[in-house]
């Protein structure tokens, strides 16, 4: 699992005295992800909404990052998470972080078994929306996308589109 892969990988770390940062719940990995944000901002202008899949919570973190950064305070941020993989939306109705004991979405890469606290922070002062979504609705999106676009996309990029092409 990825909770075993990353007590390994702290494991390792401790032993050959290298640094360990977490793959979703670390300052690093959010700024990272905010610069994408300054790169839109300088292009274009300001959204109506931003759309973000969410597993860990590491992009969604950064993306209000750089939202915060570029003014976008009053933009809201819809998570979109799959059924199975929605620890999330779980954890908004438990009103605290929860961890999922198994993860049962077809969409892996966004089978966190658990989210960064720090998205409850971003929570409080930032308008936050987020929506649970079908597999089966990821993977239509999946593939309207792939003939729209000539792209294939993951699973979890697909739980996003699934926003667009259905018509929430």
């Amino acid at each position: 699992t990825a909770q075993e892969a990353g007590q390994a990988a702290t494991i390792f770390a401790k032993e050959n005295t290298i640094p360990y940062i977490h793959p979703y719940d670390h300052p690093d990995i959010w700024h990272g992800h905010s610069t994408m944000i300054d790169e839109v901002a300088k292009e274009s202008i300001k959204p109506d909404a931003v759309i973000v899949s969410v597993g860990g919570a590491g992009l969604a973190c950064g993306v209000l990052e750089g939202m915060h950064r570029n003014s976008w305070t009053n933009v809201p941020l819809f998570l979109v998470e799959t059924k199975g993989a929605d620890v999330f939306a779980q954890s908004v109705k438990a009103k605290q972080p929860i961890t999922l004991t198994k993860i049962t979405s077809l969409a892996t890469s966004l089978g966190a078994s658990y989210i960064t606290p720090k998205l409850f922070e971003w929570a409080k002062k930032h308008p936050i929306h987020n929506i649970v979504v079908s597999d089966k609705a990821a993977e239509s999106s999946t593939r309207s996308f792939a003939k729209d676009m000539r792209i294939l996309v993951e699973l979890a990029s697909g739980a996003s589109l699934s926003l667009i092409y259905d018509d929430h």
